[in-house]
C-alpha cells in the first residue's frame, strides 16, 4: 500500500490517529471505525493527542485544520471533511504542501482539490455506511424442485458459478418447498448462503406459514416456461419484486422483471449483484 508521495511501497505496521481534541462529533466515530478495521487487518492503531505519539509508522491527522506535522513519522496523512470557504481553501493548500497525502471523503472531492492545484497526493474514498453490515437481498423460489429441470433451476446454479467470491456473498437464496436438498448441495459447493423451508403438506397452516416467509423476500424468482406459477400471486400479495419468465399471465403483471431467455435472466441478476457487491 502506497500512502506517500513517492514511488516506494510501504508496508503498514502501525498507525497513530492524531486527535487534537474529542468533541464527540462524527469525526471521532469515523476514526474509531477506522481503528477497528485496521486492527482487524493486523495493524497496530492508537488514537490520541500528539503528545501520545510513540514512533508509529504513519500518522493520520483526523482534523485537517489543526494539522501540524509530526516529523518522526514516515508518513503524515490528513483527513479532510470539507472546504466551505476561500480561507479554508488557502489553509488546505498550505497543508497539502507539507503533508504526504490528503484523504477526502469522496473521489469527486479529491478530483476537485486536484483541479485547484493541491499538491502531493490527494486520495478520494467513498465512506461506507456505519450500520454494521449491508443487508443482503434474499432471492426466493416458492415451488417444488423437479428432477427433470422443467423449471430451469440450473440457470441459477450456472449463474452463481460465474460469480466471484465477493459477488457470491452478496445474495441469499431462499428455497421454499419440497425436494430442494440436492439443489442445496450444489449451492454448498459454491459456498452460497441459502436457507430451505420445507413443511409437511399435512401440517395445519403450512401454506400460511410459507406466505409469511415470502413476505420477507426481496425477490421472488420463477424461471420456468410451463404456463406460469400460482406462487406469483403470493409474491404480488406480499408486494415484493418479481423476476419471472415472460409468458402467459406473467405478461400482464405491472412492475415485474420479465425475461425471455437465460441471457436476460442473468442480466437482471447482474444488476442486483452489482448494486450489492460494489
Amino acid at each position: 500500500m502506497n500512502l506517500s508521495n513517492n514511488n516506494k511501497d510501504t508496508f503498514i505496521k502501525s498507525v497513530f490517529i492524531e486527535e487534537p481534541f474529542n468533541a464527540g462529533w462524527i469525526i471521532e466515530k469515523l476514526m474509531n471505525d477506522l481503528k477497528s478495521e485496521l486492527t482487524r487487518r493486523g495493524i497496530n492503531v492508537d488514537i490520541g493527542t500528539r503528545e501520545d505519539y510513540k514512533n508509529q509508522q504513519i500518522v493520520l491527522h483526523s482534523r485537517s485544520y489543526y494539522y501540524k506535522k509530526i516529523a518522526k513519522a514516515e508518513i503524515n496523512s490528513v483527513f479532510m471533511t470539507h472546504i466551505d470557504s476561500l480561507s479554508k481553501e488557502f489553509e488546505m493548500k498550505a497543508v497539502s504542501n507539507d503533508a504526504d497525502s490528503i484523504i477526502c471523503m469522496s473521489e469527486d472531492q479529491a478530483a476537485l482539490m486536484s483541479s485547484l492545484g493541491f499538491k502531493n497526493r490527494v486520495i478520494g474514498i467513498n465512506l461506507p455506511h456505519r450500520g454494521g453490515f449491508i443487508k443482503r437481498p434474499k432471492l426466493g423460489i416458492f415451488s417444488a424442485c423437479y428432477g427433470d429441470e422443467r423449471k430451469n433451476e440450473k440457470w441459477l446454479i450456472d449463474y452463481l458459478k460465474s460469480l466471484n467470491e465477493i459477488q457470491r456473498n452478496s445474495l441469499i437464496i431462499s428455497l421454499i418447498g419440497h425436494n430442494w436438498e440436492n439443489f442445496a448441495l450444489e449451492l454448498s459447493k459454491l459456498n452460497i448462503s441459502f436457507e430451505i423451508y420445507r413443511y409437511s403438506r399435512t401440517m395445519p397452516g403450512e401454506y400460511e406459514i410459507q406466505k409469511e416467509i415470502i413476505s420477507d423476500l426481496d425477490y421472488l424468482l420463477y424461471m420456468g416456461f410451463d404456463g406460469g406459477s400460482m406462487s406469483i400471486y403470493d409474491g404480488i400479495f406480499a408486494n415484493i419484486n418479481l423476476i419471472i419468465s415472460n409468458q402467459c399471465y406473467h405478461k400482464g403483471i405491472k412492475g415485474a422483471l420479465l425475461f425471455d431467455d437465460n441471457a436476460e435472466f442473468c442480466s437482471i441478476l447482474d444488476d442486483i449483484v452489482l448494486s450489492t457487491s460494489t
